[in-house]
């Protein structure tokens, strides 16, 4: 009875197994065939269901003459030849598995893979030597030993038709060939592509370096001819007070040219650290700052300029602000630069501007809001602002500037553990521009309460004077 039991239960286990076997092979036959190395004839499959009769026939035909052999001439010799044979060529596809598993391991050790095998390399080498012996016990038999001939003269005639036929039609049209070879052909390209990316990427590397240092040299001789400049402005006030000579013109043109060349030397600052921030090479000098009074200094120096626009400034700086930690020299060129578009995009726009500007303590940071009622952004260009090279235009025809002073505001913050952070309610609605910067490691609970009273509310008034 249990002999019955475990019989049934055999028997159960091959029978289900019989449609992945057929499955099985005739997959194998076709593909194999589909790619030259069968007769390319197994390959067609039938116009209605596009089924591999043929592989499926061939490989049917293979299994009934066996069965027919083990039927007519015994099971006992037959089935236990035709069983060795299956063996020995079972072993030989795992010596041929393992040694291609240990060349990929060797070739490619990199290439991801969905399974790691524990023993790895080593196991295969373990695995190749148990094969050889098995290979060789398969032989071993007297009795077995006309089958595995017959195999080994059958693989032989296999591979003599693969030489002399199979190997010059062999085609990519296997699912399975196909696979491979494109998988192959793309890791290919890819890494091309990846040479390809390494060489560009060094000579722009190289290209930026060297447009980094053009741009320092020409910047150092501009800076020589401002200094002239200002020298000869300095002289030229010198000879005026020296002659006496005060007239409310000439206040406005030393005004206006002091205003103007101020512009030029930020500007010609600005280019150099830009040049230095783009090559990853600028270093920032922070320290305790008083921003009350570092925008107090900015307020006074584009003062002049504002007054000549009859643009109206204010400026309002609460009594709790603590100490940022920046570099000053930067920050204060930051904003400069905010309050310059501020005055520039309210005066193009409107003849009654006012810009006011903020100084207060909020969220362990110093804050400086820069609100104008000027010609306002509108929502797409919102997004494009910080990039290089990227400046909105005034009026229809005014996009004069590179556009350089918004990104390297944006990226002094950065730099700055801090930020920049535009807004606006779209055009004719004015813009908002809010710098945050953390506050000193030292002074996170001090408060900056010297401010003059004056400090406090600093305006520019619109004159009847041109």
């Amino acid at each position: 009875m249990p002999t019955l039991v475990i019989t049934l239960i055999a028997l159960s286990g091959l029978a289900a197994s019989f449609h992945t076997i057929i499955y099985a092979y005739g997959r194998v036959i076709f593909s194999m065939s589909r790619a030259g190395y069968y007769p390319r004839w197994m390959s067609i499959t039938g116009t209605r269901t596009n089924t591999p009769h043929f592989a499926l026939m061939v490989g049917g035909g293979i299994g009934l003459v066996a069965a027919w052999l083990i039927d007519t001439f015994g099971s006992s010799g037959v089935g236990a030849t035709l069983l060795n044979m299956a063996v020995f060529g079972a072993v030989l596809s795992y010596i041929g598995v393992m040694a291609s598993y240990i060349k990929i391991k060797r070739d490619r050790p990199d290439m991801e893979r969905p399974y790691t095998s524990p023993l790895g390399v080593s196991g295969a080498a373990v695995g190749i030597v148990l094969a050889v012996l098995a290979l060789v016990a398969t032989i071993a038999a007297p009795e077995y030993r006309p089958g595995v001939i017959g195999v080994i003269i059958t693989l032989g005639l296999a591979i003599l038709y693969f030489a002399t036929y199979s190997s010059r039609h062999l085609v990519a049209q296997a699912p399975e060939e196909h696979n491979a070879l494109t998988l192959e052909r793309r890791i290919a390209e890819l890494q091309v592509a990846l040479d390809k990316a390494r060489v560009a990427r060094l000579h722009v590397e190289q290209i930026m370096s060297a447009r980094a240092n053009a741009v320092r040299a020409v910047i150092h001789d501009l800076n020589h001819s401002a200094q002239a400049v200002q020298a000869a402005l300095d002289l030229w006030v010198m000879d005026m007070e020296a002659a006496n000579v005060e007239t409310p013109m000439l206040e406005r043109g030393h005004l206006r040219l002091q205003a103007a060349l101020d512009q030029q030397k930020n500007l010609l600052l600005e280019m150099r650290d830009a040049a230095l921030l783009e090559g990853n090479a600028l270093v920032l000098y922070p320290s305790a700052t008083d921003m009350g009074t570092l925008v107090q200094q900015v307020v006074q120096q584009v003062m002049p300029r504002y007054t000549i626009a009859e643009c109206q400034l204010t400026l309002i700086v609460a009594d709790n602000v603590s100490l940022a930690w920046c570099d000053a020299q930067r920050i204060r060129r930051v904003v400069f630069n905010v309050l310059d578009n501020a005055l520039r995009y309210t005066h193009s726009f409107r003849d009654d501007g006012q810009v006011v500007v903020r100084v207060l303590h909020e969220q362990q940071q110093a804050v400086c809001v820069v609100q104008d009622n000027g010609r306002g952004i509108a929502a797409d260009d919102l997004q494009r602002l910080g990039t290089k090279f990227t400046r909105l235009a005034q009026g229809e025809h005014n996009t004069e500037g590179m556009g350089l002073g918004l990104n390297f505001c944006i990226g002094i913050l950065r730099l700055s553990n801090g930020s920049l952070h535009i807004t606006s309610d779209g055009l004719g609605h004015g813009t908002t521009v809010t710098i945050r910067l953390p506050v000193a490691p030292s002074q996170a609970a001090t408060k900056t309460n010297g401010h003059s009273a004056d400090l406090v509310a600093m305006r520019t008034e619109r004159t009847d004077e041109p």
